[in-house]
């Protein structure tokens, strides 16, 4: 007698969000980390929620590639502006990405990646930091997905 084995069906996990309008981020004190401002609208949200912050609500820990682009100004030229993700509060380094701002009448692009995971409840942030004190980073353009990667 031969067995089938089926594999366990669990629903589906993941965001997809942007910045529907845009707001500017002040970084009073240089390079320090600070939550990216603006209005999120979130088209799929599943197994999440927003609190805020955007928390797992999924029945097991699972790894998600998550992943962020921003097209971004500064009101200060020749700074470097920093985005990340944090963990419940704490920085993923390997997510840190940064971009020179050389022009204050210019855009420019911030790609982030990271496997990241996520045990329920656990929360994740995108923030952004500036090398110049007072400076104010507005993200025009900004998506950001998370994709179940693997789960235990």
């Amino acid at each position: 007698m031969s067995f089938i084995t089926v594999p366990q069906v669990r629903p589906p996990s993941g965001v997809y969000a942007y910045i529907s309008t845009p707001a500017g981020t002040t970084c009073t004190l240089a390079d320090t980390y600070y939550f990216l401002e603006g209005t999120f609208t979130n088209e799929v949200l599943e197994q999440w929620e927003i609190t805020p912050p955007l928390t797992y609500k999924g029945g097991c820990t699972c790894k998600f590639e998550v992943q962020a682009n921003a097209s971004v100004s500064s009101d200060t030229a020749n700074n470097l502006l920093t985005l990340a993700f944090f963990k419940n509060g704490v920085l993923q380094a390997n997510s840190e990405m940064s971009v020179y701002i050389k022009n204050t009448s210019e855009l420019y692009t911030i790609p982030t990646v990271d496997v990241i995971e996520f045990e329920p409840d656990d929360n994740v942030e995108i923030r952004v930091k500036a090398s110049q004190a007072g400076s104010v980073i507005t993200a025009e353009k900004f998506t950001t997905s998370l994709h179940e990667f693997f789960n235990k």
